[in-house]
This record gives C-alpha cells, sequence and structure tokens, in this order.
C-alpha cells in the first residue's frame, strides 16, 4: 500500500470520509503533480485568502492570535480583519499607510511584494465602541526596532493588537541579530552588517506569563526568516496540550530541533510529532490548491520541497491544523483535497485496482 501526497482543490462535494481510508489508499502523484507540488506553497492570492477565510469560517471563536516575524503587520492586519473588522484594521489600507511611512523617511523600500493576502481589500470603517470591547487579541512579534517603532505609531487598534519587540525561538535569554534594511523590513542572523542585541522567548514561556492556563493559541504564523522550526521548538508544550489550533509556517528548516527531550535530525521526524500531537499539515498552492501532507510519501514531503527550491526559488509555506480540537476547520480543508474529489468520484464505482 503506498502513502502519497495530494493536492486540496476548489470543489469537493459529498459526506467526509474517514480520513486514514482517504490517505491510504490511492496511486502517487506524477510528474505533472510534482511539478504544481514545486510551484505551491506561497502565500498568495487566492490561496492565502481562501486560507484566511476558511479559517474565519470554520474557527469562528477564535480569540488568540500570535504572528511571529510580523515585519510590517500585513498579515496580523489581514488575521485582524477577519476577526475584528469593527477595529477598522485591513491590509490594504495598512499597505498605504507603510508606504507613506517609507517615503517621509526616505526609505527605498516597498511595502509588500506581489502576492500576500492584503491586496485587494477595501478600507473599512471603525466602530470604536465594539473594538473596545472586543475580546480578541492579535499578538505580533517583530525584532526590528524600527519597525515595531512604525507598526505601534500606526496602530489604530491598541487594545486588540498588541505588539511586541522580540524574537521568538526555542530559547530566553538575548541574541546579537545583523541589521537588513532590505526594504526596510527585518533582521537577520545571515548577513555582515551591524549587529544589534535583540530580546528572545520561546512561545511556551511567553503563553505561561501572559495566556491563561486553559487558552489557546488558536492561530499561529511564524516568518522567522530561516529559523522557523527553533519558534516551532520552542511551542513543544503547547504544541503537546493540543493548546495550538493552527500554525503557519516556511520551509526548508534546519536540523537539528530539540522538542523537548526529542531530537528530530529531518523532516520525517517533525512531521511525525505533528501527527502524533493530531495536526494535519498542508501546503497552499495557486488557484487555492493546497498540498496535503499527513499521511503523504516521505519523499516527496519538505524535503522534496527542499530538493525542488533551487528551481522554485521560494520556501513553502506549511499550514498545520489540529483535526481534534480544530475539527470544522479541519475537514473544511480536507474537502478541498484532491485525495477527497479522488474519494468522492470513486465512492461508487470502486474496483481493487483503484485502491492499491
Amino acid at each position: 500500500m503506498r502513502r502519497v501526497i495530494y493536492l486540496l482543490t476548489a470543489t469537493a462535494a459529498g459526506a467526509s470520509p474517514p480520513f486514514a481510508s482517504i490517505v491510504m489508499r490511492y496511486p502517487g502523484v506524477d510528474e505533472a503533480q510534482s511539478r504544481e507540488i514545486c510551484e505551491a506553497g506561497q502565500l498568495c492570492v487566492p490561496a492565502s485568502r481562501i486560507l484566511w477565510e476558511k479559517i474565519r469560517e470554520h474557527m469562528p471563536d477564535a480569540k488568540t492570535i500570535v504572528d511571529v516575524g510580523a515585519n510590517k503587520g500585513l498579515v496580523s492586519a489581514e488575521l485582524l480583519y477577519q476577526y475584528a473588522p469593527s477595529c477598522g484594521v485591513d491590509s490594504a489600507s495598512l499597505r498605504g499607510e507603510v508606504k507613506q511611512y517609507f517615503e517621509e523617511r526616505g526609505v527605498n523600500a516597498t511595502p509588500g511584494g506581489p502576492c500576500g493576502a492584503y491586496h485587494g481589500r477595501s478600507p473599512l470603517f471603525p466602530d470604536p465602541s465594539l473594538c473596545e470591547t472586543s475580546a480578541v487579541r492579535v499578538h505580533s512579534f517583530e525584532p526590528n526596532h524600527h519597525l515595531v517603532a512604525m507598526n505601534r505609531a500606526l496602530n489604530r487598534a491598541r487594545h486588540v493588537w498588541r505588539w511586541h519587540a522580540s524574537a521568538v525561538s526555542d530559547f530566553d535569554g538575548e541574541a546579537q541579530f545583523y541589521t537588513v534594511w532590505h526594504e526596510g523590513s527585518h533582521l537577520s542572523r545571515i548577513n555582515t552588517s551591524d549587529t544589534v542585541s535583540v530580546r528572545v522567548v520561546r512561545l511556551d514561556t511567553w503563553a505561561k506569563h501572559h495566556l491563561a492556563r486553559d487558552a489557546d493559541v488558536d492561530v499561529l504564523k511564524i516568518d522567522a526568516e530561516g529559523h522557523d522550526g527553533a519558534t516551532l521548538a520552542g511551542a513543544f508544550h503547547l504544541f503537546t496540550a493540543r493548546r495550538i489550533g493552527l500554525v503557519i509556517f516556511e520551509v526548508p528548516l534546519q536540523y537539528p530541533l530539540h522538542f523537548g527531550l526529542h531530537a528530530l535530525l529531518r523532516d520525517d521526524d517533525l512531521l511525525d510529532f505533528f501527527e502524533a500531537v493530531e495536526m494535519t499539515c498542508y501546503v497552499l498552492g495557486y488557484n487555492a490548491h493546497v498540498l496535503l501532507s499527513h499521511g503523504a510519501n516521505r519523499t516527496l514531503r519538505l524535503n522534496g520541497l527542499r530538493r525542488k527550491r533551487s528551481k522554485c526559488r521560494q520556501a513553502r509555506n506549511y499550514a498545520c491544523v489540529n483535526y481534534r480540537t480544530r475539527p470544522a476547520l479541519a475537514d473544511a480543508l480536507l474537502r478541498r483535497s484532491l485525495a477527497y474529489t479522488h474519494f468522492t468520484l470513486l465512492r461508487d464505482n470502486r474496483t481493487d485496482d483503484n485502491l492499491t
């Protein structure tokens, strides 16, 4: 029996079958699908917008959103738009404010690239009274103090949108980061320019001090400039306690990673960990396609994406959802899978050959 990768597609109908019966039964991906996998994974329209809207539709009660590596705040603003629209923050209008901020300070930069969920949004009209009473909290972590200062100055929803001048990793303390004013954007540890001391915190530590003991991180987005794996490792206890509903991060990752007492040496180990904590992983693609990874052929998983990176030229974005604590969202994503489409097509006309 072969375990394979499937693409999430735009349409699928009928009742959802048992998850294991889907991912374990159908033939492997062909070369054309492999090429599509290579091109998949960016947070681009329309896939990103569909993801955000699916999150809002099928996880409507989310209260705590954490954005690690928030940069210019555009993804944070998109999620704030989804969960607290009365605050009058949306990523399209924020993009214009960031552009003006850069221009006034002579920063030769653009507020965002050609892809992103922040395109096409219309400005909103705030309702301060509703915003002030909202239980939603968006926590944006950014180590670049210039960007934190900018976002705090532009923040019109301080009650719900909190900015933290900190990096997030697998240890607590401080680290030396190189300053990179590449498009006025981020700090990293891969350049040779001037360094700056940055506070570093684990998400487990932050949650212990700032969240109620029974509170979840409903949405966790990570863009840590190549250190996404360390950020994941620093949330080990949150993951094992099933307190993270959805996590979005970039691959390829750097190994080894230390998850509690376990040393993860490769992508397979990480996906085994996610399976153990009842999470199913997907990769965003173009035209609302997403790659389903849970139970898939390991040779085409994260390692496969890494091997293709020289052709794809972009890191891939993974989205992993806890199917035990967020079953509605997990089912909604599963219903877009090619595996699900195959199931509905073959449901009434199966043969042994179809299922080998």
